[in-house]
């Protein structure tokens, strides 16, 4: 028993996640994006019973996150997504470490860290948590049926917005979508570059529902749109424009609080606020 133990650590570790499906294609999976203000956090729940955390919200609403976390009885976070070094992102980490394993972190740079995350990577290394740069064409199976496909960075510029990591997540027959901050410049060359072409499903809007891109905003018009965003002291958003430019399947976290949604197949189904 101790030696297949042993195997199946090196399997996850090493293989990047490669549980045992025991999920079909279109089986359920839970996402909750929570109200952090102006910042982002997202709790994606896969059957197999994987816990991904994507980006970590703000220092003001780091005891929110640790508090949801704790309610749902999660005790591993089997991976978290820092998709920018930009403090909206990641404020809540910190808090989080106290109360969570953690298994994995991807972020897109770890050169030129800010100074008020540098110690908390420092103490996750410590406790062995692996810490990863990732760059566009790498990939993480999930599962047979679920995978996380990186469009970018392929490169670092040294500006936070501009090196976001951008991330589709392809669950069975749904595609969702997490661009981090990155400014409308890099969303039209994504596009046309063809870089991102698989149609999404749900997509949170970059840079908290700040101004898009044309060739962006007509790529995504079907999906569900989430805006995470709240008020700041120097940033407004979201922009009267994309709230105006979108009619249909657009939620706010700054009008509505939470959101959680079912995802089946194709089919999306947002069940609470």
């Amino acid at each position: 028993m101790h030696s297949l133990k042993f195997i199946f650590i090196l399997i996850v570790y090493f293989s990047h996640f490669a549980y045992p499906a025991f999920a079909d294609r279109n089986s359920e999976y839970k996402l909750s994006v929570l109200d952090m203000g102006y910042g982002d956090a997202s709790l994606l729940e896969l059957p197999t019973g994987l816990n991904i955390l994507i980006d970590a919200g703000s220092f003001e609403s780091d005891k929110k996150l640790a508090r949801f976390i704790q309610e749902k009885r999660i005790h591993v976070l089997d991976l978290v997504v820092i998709t920018h070094a930009h403090d909206n992102h990641y404020g809540g980490l910190s808090q989080l470490s106290e109360i969570v394993s953690i298994r994995k972190i991807i972020t897109s740079g770890l050169n030129n860290l800010p100074d008020d995350l540098m110690p908390t990577f420092e103490t996750l290394k410590e406790k062995n948590v692996s810490i990863v740069e990732l760059r566009r064409g790498e990939h993480i199976i999930l599962s047979p049926n679920a995978r996380i496909n990186v469009l970018h960075p392929a490169e670092i510029t040294g500006e936070p917005n501009t090196d976001s990591l951008v991330l589709t997540f392809a669950l069975g027959d749904a595609v969702l979508l997490f661009p981090g901050d990155i400014p409308p410049s890099i969303q039209s060359q994504l596009i046309e570059s063809k870089i991102l072409t698989d149609q999404p499903d749900l997509v949170l809007l970059p840079h908290h529902g700040d101004e898009l891109s044309e060739t962006f905003a007509d790529f995504i018009q079907d999906a569900v749109k989430i805006i995470s965003a709240g008020p700041h002291e120097l940033w407004h958003a979201p922009s009267e424009k994309t709230v105006e430019r979108f009619k249909e399947k657009l939620f706010r976290t700054d009008t509505s609080g939470d959101f959680i949604f079912k995802i089946n197949g194709k089919k999306i189904v947002h069940i609470s606020s």
